[in-house]
């Protein structure tokens, strides 16, 4: 988990500084996007601390978490697509990235609840099927849709995501052994993301 991490962390801050903020006016969505994104989980979290059946709440709001965010993700891809190739296939990768512990996360959580492993398995990979939905329908209706508003609020979304899920999750391995390590993949989805830029 700790290498996923560092490299998520990595390509989602190289993301934001070398694709997105570039190519952002309007630094009041990109607050938005971090805002939104802080409301969201506060208000799935309150959710959780307020339902009695703790076990089945548990494993609901993980999935209904899971859905909103997979929903905004599949948006979020296909509108820097649209900016051009190299910023798409940048935002595709720092989201493929930060999914891989994210589904590990739902899947353990799942199992804990007393679920089949299989069904755990399937339950994880169902929380992406709101990702095509919301890409096929933003393709679909492109030519209508103002998408410009959808870069900066991916930035401040992903600065969220970095600073306030990937990160501190990085702080709970100390040691400088693993600092080392977090630093080494955290620099090297920062140099991919650079890299990215050639292609632009």
């Amino acid at each position: 988990m700790l290498i996923p991490i560092s490299i998520a962390t990595g390509c989602l801050l190289g993301n934001v500084f070398f694709h997105l903020l570039p190519e952002s006016d309007n630094y009041f969505l990109v607050l938005l996007g971090l805002l939104s994104f802080f409301i969201l989980e506060k208000i799935l979290k309150w959710h959780h601390c307020h339902d009695h059946d703790h076990h089945h709440h548990l494993t609901q709001m993980s999935y209904v978490g899971g859905s909103i965010h997979s929903l905004v993700d599949g948006a979020l891809i296909v509108s820097q697509f649209f900016v051009s190739p190299s910023s798409g296939f940048a935002t595709l990768l720092a989201i493929t990235l930060h999914e891989i512990p994210q589904k590990l996360t739902y899947y353990s959580i799942f199992v804990s609840q007393k679920m089949s492993h299989l069904k755990a398995i399937g339950l994880s990979l169902l929380t992406s099927a709101p990702m095509f939905l919301a890409a096929l329908i933003l393709y679909i209706f492109r030519q209508n849709l103002d998408t410009s508003w959808l870069t900066p609020f991916t930035a401040g979304s992903f600065l969220y995501i970095a600073t306030s899920d990937l990160i501190p999750e990085l702080h709970h391995h100390s040691g400088l052994k693993q600092n080392l390590i977090q630093l080494f993949f955290i620099c090297l989805g920062l140099y991919f993301m650079f890299f990215l830029l050639r292609f632009e």
